[in-house]
């Protein structure tokens, strides 16, 4: 970094004096230095100057638990330094085998130019200190080690998941990129492997499938059969549709209020298909490259949740009060989602997707609708020659490929709107992360065999699992009564 100073305090410097402040002042350059894991308040993902002081602070407080004798003072200083060369590496994600493989080459040279810049007492204590630390084989390092990994671990977990949410970031692979934490004693190692446990339970961190497994499930007879199922999967602008198509979208844009510019027509063949009776927990829902969590499965609470809004789905005329209720519980189910809304959507790389009426009240309350890489698409289902048309307003982002998209919807009856806005996006990406208070079991097994058929990366991050599709495709009790309603129709009173 060039320093330009003013002549007379120049003069005033000595040389040495001058490199430090130099130095200094690149190191302003790691406070802008973005790691993955999320601070707590899943706000944004921290920096690399937050994590040394953090790791810092951590080594003053639980050196006194180490088994070995260490030099308390000398781990600070590892913490305070060893991400140093990230300024010009740049932080390499601990999951990313990738560029993993180029990472020590990367921070040598980086090191080289950053400690360099001191003066040659200091450049070679810091540096010697830095290369200690990456050996980690001193009592020191390897304590420094495993501090560097607690501390992003305490950031995943207690924000909800965190970088946990992410592919390819597997139950097996934390346990093992984290078992250096054992140099910070048994009963911190202990600790820490029960967040992770805690995590896979939650659903935060998926298993490692063996690939018999996975071939397996991707050979269902219902997968193989879907891709030539899908040809009748037609998506068209509303200028090129048959005339009797748009006439029937023009009568929902009128009767809503709609513009629509996109119409994916589903026919009754398709939907028959999609759609078979299945129970909750059928085997047949898990289908290759499709993930899914049910909070309910761990937190019985969000089973309270669906109640308080099926018996107000099913008044006659629910009042104000009601209304309000309703979205509580909807909310409250949102906040028990283990899937990362909130990290994921904080990511650079992430398009939002919030469909209204409902999918966009919820986000909103959640905060989760980052400026430049949000839609709030209308969409609707249209009966249309034994069938459904999807009518929306969705177009493609102006940013030619995110990472993943992520979709906030209120509940998942069909799943025939999710796929007509899956079927706008996968160009532009081929990682869905889908979050829902409800859905069908059919609803849940229609969205895994669409997005095994068409090699789509597909997370469902659900409430719950209930209901069977009645002709009009909504979700109903045994007895006939909504499970839980038009979510549009009962929120907006209490929101708008």
């Amino acid at each position: 970094m060039n320093v330009t100073m003013p002549k007379e305090s120049e003069a005033c410097l000595e040389e040495s004096i001058q490199k430090c402040i130099t130095f200094i002042l690149e190191m302003d350059k790691l406070k802008s230095v973005k790691r993955r894991s999320p601070l707590l308040d899943n706000s944004r993902a921290e920096t690399d100057a937050e994590h040394s002081w953090h790791a810092a602070m951590s080594a003053l407080l639980l050196s006194s638990f180490s088994e070995e004798s260490i030099d308390r003072e000398k781990v600070i200083r590892m913490m305070l330094i060893h991400d140093i060369v990230e300024i010009d590496a740049g932080d390499t994600f601990l999951y990313d085998t990738e560029h993993a493989q180029s990472q020590e080459e990367r921070e040598l040279e980086a090191g080289q130019r950053l400690y360099g810049l001191l003066p040659s007492d200091l450049r070679d204590e810091l540096f010697s200190l830095w290369q200690e630390f990456e050996a980690g084989e001193t009592a020191e390092a390897k304590f420094a080690k495993g501090l560097d990994r607690l501390q992003p671990l305490l950031q995943n977990y207690f924000s909800g998941g965190g970088t946990w949410n992410l592919p390819g970031v597997h139950r097996e692979d934390v346990l093992s990129r984290k078992s250096v934490i054992k140099e910070l004693g048994p009963s911190i190692w202990a600790f820490a492997q029960s967040l992770i446990e805690d995590g896979a339970t939650k659903g935060w961190l998926r298993q490692h499938v063996s690939q018999s497994q996975d071939i397996e499930s991707a050979q269902d007879e219902d997968t193989s059969h879907a891709l030539e199922i899908f040809s009748n999967l037609q998506t068209i602008t509303i200028d090129k549709a048959p005339a009797k198509m748009k006439e029937a979208a023009r009568e929902f844009e009128i009767r809503f209020q709609r513009k629509f510019e996109t119409l994916t027509h589903l026919p009754n063949s398709l939907l028959d298909f999609l759609h078979k009776p299945v129970e909750s927990g059928d085997n047949s829902l898990a289908v290759s490259g499709f993930h899914l969590s049910i909070a309910s499965d761990y937190d019985k609470s969000v089973v309270n949740c669906i109640e308080t809004m099926s018996k107000i789905a099913n008044l006659e005329n629910p009042s104000k009060p009601d209304n309000l209720a309703f979205f509580d519980a909807v909310i409250s189910i949102y906040d028990r989602l283990r899937g990362g809304l909130s990290y994921l959507s904080s990511l650079d790389d992430t398009f939002c997707i919030a469909p209204e009426r409902e999918g966009r009240m919820i986000a909103d309350r959640l905060g989760v609708l980052p400026l430049g890489r949000t839609s709030k698409p209308n969409a609707k289902r249209i009966p249309y020659e034994e069938g459904l048309v999807v009518g929306h307003d969705l177009s493609s982002p102006n940013k030619a490929f995110y990472q993943r998209c992520v979709i906030v919807d209120g509940a998942i009856a069909s799943g025939s709107t999710l796929i007509a806005m899956i079927e706008m996006l996968r160009a532009s990406t081929q990682e869905f992360h889908v979050f829902s208070a409800h859905a069908t079991a059919s609803s849940v097994r229609a969205l895994s065999v669409y997005a095994a058929a068409n090699k789509i990366k597909l997370y469902l991050n659900l409430g719950h699992v209930s209901g069977q599709l009645n002709h009009k495709r909504y979700a109903l009790h045994p007895d006939g009564s909504l499970v839980i309603g038009d979510l549009g129709d009962l929120i907006s009173p209490a929101v708008e």
